[in-house]
């Protein structure tokens, strides 16, 4: 594997666990959060599968 990345435009970027801000995805799932669950109750799990759909699909 070192051989194939010494050789490749690949870069490997160590990024700590608890770097939440470093990780993109953790900063993706807070704004979801803050989006879909903040504030909101959903009285069946049909109403949070659409209102996660619909996050989902406003995302373009």
């Amino acid at each position: 594997m070192k051989d194939y990345l010494a050789n490749s435009k690949i870069e490997l970027v160590f990024l700590l666990s608890c770097a939440r801000n470093l990780n993109l995805i953790e900063r993706f799932w807070k704004f979801f959060k803050k989006t879909v669950l903040y504030g909101h109750y959903y009285e069946t799990f049909s109403q949070f599968k659409t209102a996660c759909d619909n996050f989902f699909t406003g995302l373009d």
